[in-house]
């Protein structure tokens, strides 16, 4: 996907108007959404995959260093629903 195409993408940092996790409408605040360039999820077993996942954006960190990559391990949810993180945060 060219730069041209991405400009086409809808914009995500709105809060969408209904929630498929509670009922009704998202009670979120999406102002403290995290920033990224690209947000990698994927589950943390089995281990192997996982890790190779992490190396993955750690490499990429490296190599395009103006970019912004994160995992879901960035999304900073202890005691919250990690739901809603992940909607903002995509």
């Amino acid at each position: 996907m060219d730069e041209g195409q991405i400009a086409l993408l809808p914009a995500c940092r709105l809060q969408p108007q209904f929630c498929q996790y509670v009922p009704g409408s998202c009670d979120q605040d999406f102002k403290t959404a995290l920033q990224s360039d690209g947000l990698f999820l994927f589950p943390s077993a089995p281990v192997s995959v996982a890790n190779t996942i992490e190396e993955s954006i750690t490499r990429l960190t490296k190599v395009a260093g103006d970019k912004e990559w994160k995992s879901w391990k960035n999304l900073e949810v202890p005691g919250q629903i990690i739901f809603c993180e992940i909607c903002k945060a995509m």
